[in-house]
């Protein structure tokens, strides 16, 4: 047996996984409570962004100069407006368990979001299902659901026959789809837009496909992620959660689509390699969100309550925010340091573990030509007024002591003697120049490797 798939691909794979399905309500729970093993947090209720001038290349729209987002979306969700389809959200679990529970989101919504039905099952390839994995969702008993405006709701726990001892070191990096079907109409859906993660739509008016393994259903692609925010899994006591909350630059802009990339990956792969199956990552980044004041979603300060607070189990916060606050919004140093003394003074009211990032550079390199790209942020985030801003900020974080721990994630990636970014670190992981404020994917690399595990979860 060499991979999970190919110890299902044979003649008795439904046979074994219905076997399984039977057996293991039959088994002892030997967990007892609820943590995350995956989040994303929603930034505001989604609009397909309009073109008037044509300037948006054929196949993509983007609704920031770094969010690119499949042009199929205008004809999956047209006007903005589900109606009567399903949706397919790829997710994947960082901790694996056989019952989980998902929570669906209508938190910017304006009017209630009927859920007539829902499904979680083993993502096979693209929107295709590994055929008897599936496992109705349920609410409270029944198959549908109505979330009000401005709420959430967990579905009932779901177990997964699948997730057995024998199976599940082959589940490690292995994607869930969650499928369900919006009856009626709903706009302001809630979303996170930037999820670097391919997921599938059905056509509107099409009804409900969510059992359904084949993925003919399914024809529209999006890289945001809508509706649902957290994925819960039931663990021993003891698991440690650590969420970790910041702008893009932990969201995972110019890194890789559907590799999972980002520092807090390369964080959560070295943490699993070192201490096992008792920990799990959970990333509550924005794109284009700043921390004290708001940008794109709510900033950080505000999103306490939902995103870090909200998320089961968290024993551990990595803070990495403030470059937009400085760069786009024009916050000072002591204003930005404030948010951050309240921040970590909420969540060690409450227990919590809070590590403190420094604030990569923005800096551009002397000899940088400025491209379209360049130009539109060079007055605010490369220039030497952010910088020395920044500085001011990461000296507070190194030394304060305000945060149980530091990670200098600054010195991770910069150029000691250009004060930039490190040239290796700036291309487009995609192609391009890049900008020299979000690292590529050897950058992201290069901040994950640089964190000390015992700052993160010290060994007790």
């Amino acid at each position: 047996m060499t991979s999970f798939r190919h110890s299902l691909r044979n003649s008795q794979r439904v046979a074994v996984l219905a076997a399984f399905a039977v057996m293991a309500p039959m088994a002892a729970m030997a967990s007892d409570h609820w943590v995350a093993s995956w989040g994303t947090a929603q930034q505001g209720a989604w609009a397909t962004p309009a073109d008037p001038a044509g300037l948006i290349p054929p196949g993509e729209f983007q609704s920031t100069i770094y969010f690119t987002q499949p042009d199929a979306v205008r004809y999956a969700l047209p006007g903005s407006v589900a109606q009567d389809q399903s949706f397919r959200m790829i997710v994947r679990p960082d901790l694996w368990g056989d019952t989980v529970r998902v929570r669906f989101s209508n938190v910017f919504g304006t009017e209630p979001l009927s859920i007539g039905a829902a499904d979680v099952a083993l993502q096979e390839n693209a929107a295709e299902l590994v055929e008897g994995t599936s496992v109705p969702i349920t609410f409270g008993g029944k198959a549908g659901v109505t979330v009000a405006p401005g709420e959430r709701v967990f579905s009932d726990p779901v177990k997964l026959g699948f997730v057995t001892p024998a199976l599940k070191p082959f589940l490690a990096g292995r994607n869930l789809a969650v499928s369900f079907a919006v009856t009626g109409k709903a706009s302001a859906l809630s979303h996170h837009g930037s999820a670097y993660t391919t997921s599938y739509i059905g056509a509107p008016q099409t009804g409900d496909h969510v059992a359904e393994p084949d993925g003919a259903a399914f024809p529209y692609t999006t890289s945001s992620s809508f509706i649902i925010d957290g994925l819960d899994v039931m663990a021993p006591e003891g698991t440690d959660v650590v969420v970790t909350i910041g702008d893009s630059i932990t969201d995972g802009t110019l890194g890789t689509n559907n590799i999972n990339d980002r520092w807090p990956d390369v964080l959560s792969y070295r943490l699993h390699a070192a201490r096992g199956g008792g920990v799990s990552v959970v990333n509550e980044a924005i794109n284009a969100n700043a921390f004290s004041v708001d940008m794109v979603g709510p900033a950080a300060i505000k999103r306490l309550e939902r995103d870090v607070l909200g998320v089961s189990g968290v024993t551990t916060v990595v803070l990495l925010e403030g470059i937009n606050d400085l760069g786009a919004m024009g916050v000072a140093p002591d204003a930005l340091i404030a948010s951050y003394k309240q921040f970590v003074a909420e969540l060690h009211a409450a227990k919590i573990r809070v590590v403190g990032g420094t604030i990569t550079p923005a800096l551009f390199p002397a000899d940088y030509a400025l491209s379209t790209l360049g130009a539109q942020y060079g007055a605010a985030y490369g220039s030497p007024a952010t910088d020395a801003a920044r500085k001011t900020v990461n000296s507070f974080i190194r030394t304060s002591g305000l945060f149980d721990a530091v990670i200098d994630f600054d010195a991770a990636v910069i150029d000691p003697k250009t004060g930039a970014m490190r040239a290796e670190y700036a291309p487009n992981s995609m192609g391009g120049p890049g900008d020299y404020l979000h690292p590529n994917h050897g950058g992201y690399l290069a901040m994950g490797d640089a964190i000390d595990l015992d700052s993160v979860l010290p060994h007790s």
